[in-house]
This record gives structure tokens, C-alpha cells and sequence, in this order.
């Protein structure tokens, strides 16, 4: 994780530690041989382990987080005794961690200001309801299914498209539809007459949604071929784009409003600082076509950030200072100095870390105390390559990610502005519709796909064939998700993805032996082992330490703190 990202995490925490009023003591919640677990400890934590997790708006289960507030505790005492935390590389980090902490508290202290009224919000939902908050288009369906099966004879496919037919005929003749789909359909939806309601455009397989959205109401439409077999289809009724209303996304809104006014804070908060002096550039060495290492480019306060210091970091991240024009080397170093600034003005201003820090503190170093012990166990856990190679055959998924596929093609883009408007996407994207339909129309006329690819892909670095040449993951996410989907030598379904649609073609699949990416599997097999460890560890501690949940204790704290 860059110290950017940590950072970025650690004052979410912060913040909803604040917002949840955490102030250590309280009643007690769980008890265990030489330690006890109060209402706020549970409380911080809980709100601690929804931000790790991103479970922003569900409280996790309190017996859970009372686990794992012990165990990381009773683990993180295991390695004081083996003197883990005098190791120079966890003095490290626990200095890293208290740094972070002053830098937090100077962050909280610039948002703690920033609130959002209701005016504001519902201001914001009248004035952009049309363009950003809004439903859209939908269209009432109702079907019948009648099933062919994957990869059926064309004995098959034309039994079924005779009585998709005969069905459809006997729907025109005014029999009831949803009676015929009750009893003929193939699908769940049979018991429902065949309705599956309301449905957006981007819903089900393209060649069924391309007739829901383009036959008339109550039209009853042609055997439509999809992957398993032959749909009838029946539009009932449509909706058109409707504002959505206040409370259904009254969050989103105080979100965007909260964040844009913590922006602004944090732009007048900084533009304080260079005006107070705490904070200057001094940029004239990144002129010059040989600065000295000692050179100073940045102070704040005492803090001073040298030239050596620039070059240094910059190598780490493979680029030669040497070659940046000036310009260049000052847009790195403003990024870089991003890591640094927090820390170092908190440091500046004398900010102190209140007791909530300090226990914030205290969790970060039980959690690397248990990391290293974790690992500490580990050491002597040396698997054989036997081993190594069941784990590799037994795990297909974890490891699809080192499959290489040797991909084609095609890419048919939607035309769309700069700054486009929802009409103009619909027509933008209907017409980029209409162009893969008839790549697709031509294939199943016996075109190959290679000449096709030549004729309508639009891929910015397009190469004959639409070859992309040998892929293994991750690249951009609509190829691989679909590639991953298909065999050897098939081509995809169209998939619509963000500016158009795209049809791949795998041409090869080449599954690397165990010899080639043993090293890979070995970090897997130690994360899987780890990931074992750790479960087995804490349980065995749970039990050694007689933890116990007062459970009377926890009822009225949940009855107290509903969300």
C-alpha cells in the first residue's frame, strides 16, 4: 500500500471515529484473563474495521469485532514476549505510525468545520435532478422461452425454433400470452406468465434486449436465437426518464456537497500555510543542469527536503531526474511532497495527538506485532514442490490470473462529446449498436472475423486482424472479463462497456506448467497459509485467554447504538 493510500485510509478512520463520538471507557463488553473490552472500545473498532472493509452503512456483527479486538490483542502480546517490537524494521513503521497520527489530527481538525444543511441538498437535487439524478428508461417484459440447450445440433435448434413458431402464431391468433408462457416456457418467469417486469436497457443478452428495445408495445416479436434458445417477446409497457426522488439519494448528494467543501477547506487551510511561511519551495536547483545533493528544495518548518533526498526517490520509482525538463521536475516534486506535508506541518504547528489518536496508535502497532509474529511462525514452514504443485493443480481460480490468451478485436466506438449529455449517449450508443450488429450479422454469414476486424474496429492502435497479440490479466477490464468467458477459438457476444462495445476472439490459450511460475504459487501458497495460520492462532488464544462476551452488557449497547 503507497503511504499515499495509507494516508487516504487512515483519515477516513479518523473521520468516522470522530463522527461516532469515540471516548475510551465505558461499560464492559467482553472480559478475558488480564484485559477487558468496553462499550467504546467496540465502538471505535467497529467503526475501524467498516472503513477497512468499505461496509460504511452496515454495522458489523459486534461479536465478531469483540473477536477480533481480543485476539489482536492476546497475538500482538505474544510477540512482545519474542521481542518483535525491538526490531529496527517495527520501529520503523511504529514511528511511521505516530508521524501519521499528527497528521491525521491536523486533517480532522481542517474538516471538523465542514457540515451540509438540508437547503443545501434539496437546492442541489432540484437544480440537478434531470442531468444526474435520474431513473432510467425501463420497458415491461414478458416471454416465452423454449430451451435448445448449450451447444445444441442444428436437429435441435430447429425442433425448437418450430414450436417457438407455433407458439408465437398461436399468441397472434389472440390465445392469452402469459397462459401460453405459464404452461410452454422453459424459464423461472413460467409461473409469472413469463413476466419478468420492468427492465433497463443494459439488462439480459444483447440479442434479446436489441428486440425489447426497438419492437413496439405490445408487438408480439419473432424466435429470437440467444445462447440456450428461441425467446418470444412481449413489450408491455415503457418508462420514460423520471427524476429520482429526495431520500433516495439525499446520502449521495450530502457526500458530494461534504466532499467539495472539504476541498475548499483544504485549499484555504494550505493557502494559510504558505502565507504564514511554515511551508516554502525553493525551486532554483531544478534549474540547474547539475544540483548538488545537499541543496535545499523544500522547508517546512524545520523540516528540510534536499535535492539528494528528490533524486533518490525518484530512482525508486525508475525515472532519471536527469532527462525531466524543469517543469517536469517540479510537478513530481509537488507530488512527492504530498507524503510529507501533513506530517511535517502538524510537526511545524506543534499539533499533539489527543488520547483517541494515541489509542489509534496503539491498534496499528498490535496490528503489525501480529503481522510479524504471524510471519515469525511462518519461517520455518518450507513446502516441498510436490506440495507446491497440488496446491497450483487444486486452485484453477487463483491462479487464472497467470493464463496468457492471444486475443483479436473489435472495438466500435461511440461517438460521443466531450461533455455529453444523456440524449446524446442514447443516440450515440444506438448508432454504435447498430455497427456491431452488423459485424455480428456478417459473421454469422461466414465472414471471418479478422476481415471484419480491418473493416469496423476502431481501436486507437489498431493492428491487422485486430491481433492485440498475447494478453495476460489485468488489462482493460471488458476484454478480460469477456475473454475469460469464452473458449479457445470462439468470439464473444458484443459487450458494452464505457464509450462503445467490443467483441473479442481468443485465439490461443496458453496455460503456463508449474515450473515456469513456481515463485508466484509460493506467494500464494504463503498468503493461503498465512490466512490459516491466523484463523487457528486467534481461536487458540481466544480459548487459552477464557474470553467470554457479557452478553447483557452487549444487548443494551446494541439497543443504545441502532443505526
Amino acid at each position: 500500500m503507497t503511504t499515499r493510500i495509507r494516508c487516504i485510509l487512515i483519515i477516513a478512520i479518523i473521520c468516522t471515529m470522530v463522527s461516532v463520538g469515540v471516548a475510551f471507557g465505558g461499560a464492559p463488553m467482553a472480559t478475558y484473563s488480564g484485559g477487558v473490552v468496553t462499550a467504546d472500545d467496540l465502538r471505535y473498532y467497529d467503526s475501524l474495521h467498516r472503513m477497512q472493509t468499505r461496509q460504511y452503512d452496515a454495522r458489523t456483527d459486534p461479536r465478531s469485532v469483540l473477536d477480533d479486538i481480543v485476539a489482536e490483542r492476546l497475538l500482538a502480546g505474544k510477540a512482545r514476549k519474542l521481542h518483535l517490537e525491538q526490531e529496527p524494521e517495527f520501529q520503523a513503521e511504529a514511528k511511521k505510525i505516530e508521524e501519521d497520527s499528527l497528521a491525521m489530527s491536523l486533517r480532522a481538525q481542517v474538516y471538523e468545520p465542514v457540515s451540509v444543511s438540508k437547503e443545501e441538498i434539496e437546492k442541489v437535487h432540484w437544480e440537478r435532478s434531470i442531468d444526474d439524478y435520474f431513473r432510467e428508461p425501463t420497458r415491461k417484459v414478458r416471454y416465452i422461452f423454449v430451451e435448445c440447450g448449450q451447444n445444441p445440433t442444428e436437429a435441435k435448434k430447429a425442433e425448437a425454433k418450430k414450436k417457438a413458431d407455433e407458439l408465437r402464431v398461436r399468441a397472434q391468433r389472440g390465445e392469452d400470452f402469459a397462459e401460453l408462457a405459464r404452461k410452454y416456457s422453459d424459464a423461472n418467469s413460467a409461473v409469472r406468465g413469463g413476466d419478468i417486469g420492468y427492465i433497463e436497457r443494459g439488462k439480459f443478452q444483447w440479442e434479446f434486449r436489441r428486440v425489447v428495445w426497438s419492437i413496439p408495445l405490445w408487438e408480439i416479436s419473432e424466435p429470437v436465437l440467444t445462447k440456450y434458445g428461441y425467446c418470444i417477446i412481449r413489450v408491455e409497457d415503457e418508462t420514460g426518464p423520471s427524476a429520482m426522488p429526495l431520500e433516495e439519494v439525499e446520502d449521495s448528494i450530502r457526500s458530494s456537497l461534504k466532499s467539495k467543501k472539504r476541498g475548499d477547506a483544504m485549499f484555504h487551510f494550505r493557502s494559510g500555510v504558505y502565507s504564514e511561511g511554515i511551508y516554502k519551495q525553493h525551486l532554483e536547483p531544478l534549474q540547474k543542469e547539475n544540483p548538488s545533493a545537499s541543496d535545499v528544495l523544500v522547508t517546512i518548518g524545520d523540516f528540510q527536503y534536499t535535492y539528494g533526498d528528490f533524486k533518490k526517490r525518484l530512482e525508486e520509482e525508475n525515472q532519471d531526474i536527469t532527462q525531466m525538463l524543469p517543469e517536469d521536475r517540479e510537478e513530481w516534486l509537488n507530488n512527492v511532497m504530498d507524503e510529507f506535508y501533513f506530517t511535517q506541518v502538524a510537526a511545524a504547528k506543534g499539533v499533539q495527538a489527543t488520547p483517541r489518536y494515541k489509542a489509534f496508535i496503539e491498534f496499528q502497532k498490535d496490528a503489525k506485532l501480529t503481522t510479524r509474529y504471524l510471519e515469525k511462525k511462518l519461517e520455518d514452514a518450507t513446502p516441498s514442490n510436490r506440495e507446491l504443485k497440488r496446491f497450483y493443480d487444486s486452485n484453477p481460480k487463483m491462479f487464472e490470473y497467470l493464463i496468457r490468451r492471444h486475443l483479436k478485436l473489435i472495438l466500435v466506438k461511440a461517438d460521443l462529446p466531450e461533455k455529453a449529455n444523456r440524449a446524446q449517449r442514447h443516440y450515440a450508443f444506438q448508432a454504435a449498436k447498430k455497427k456491431i450488429q452488423t459485424v455480428v450479422d456478417k459473421l454469422k454469414q461466414g465472414e471471418s472475423f479478422e476481415t471484419l476486424a480491418d473493416r469496423y474496429d476502431e481501436t486507437a492502435n489498431h493492428k491487422p486482424g485486430g491481433d492485440i497479440g498475447w494478453v495476460q490479466e489485468p488489462t482493460a477490464p471488458y476484454v478480460d472479463v469477456t475473454a475469460r468467458k469464452i473458449a479457445e477459438g470462439d468470439v464473444s457476444d458484443p459487450v458494452e462497456f464505457s464509450r462503445g462495445y467490443v467483441m473479442v476472439k481468443v485465439e490461443k490459450i496458453k496455460i503456463p506448467k508449474f515450473g515456469e511460475v513456481r515463485d508466484k504459487v509460493l506467494k500464494q501458497w504463503t498468503k493461503s497459509k498465512r490466512r490459516e495460520l491466523n484463523a487457528r492462532l486467534r481461536q487458540e488464544a481466544l480459548r487459552e485467554a477464557k474470553f467470554k462476551i457479557n452478553e447483557k452488557g452487549l444487548a443494551a449497547y446494541l439497543k443504545t447504538h441502532k443505526e
